[in-house]
């Protein structure tokens, strides 16, 4: 995957095309609500990770 990535960067392509040719976000707000709402998750899945770990 990375590899792809660097690929297509290398040719020029801007971020926020690649973002919406291999996510389908419209936008980088919708992109960025995105990731901020699975940082959120990712946080809570943590929290409940370490208190089953200490319990």
């Amino acid at each position: 995957m990375l590899e792809n990535l660097k690929k297509d960067f290398d040719k020029g392509m801007p971020v926020i095309t690649y973002i919406k040719k291999k996510y389908g976000f419209d936008s980088i707000e919708e992109f960025e609500k995105y990731m901020e709402d699975l940082k959120e998750k990712a946080e809570k899945y943590d929290a409940l990770a370490k208190n089953k770990a200490t319990e």
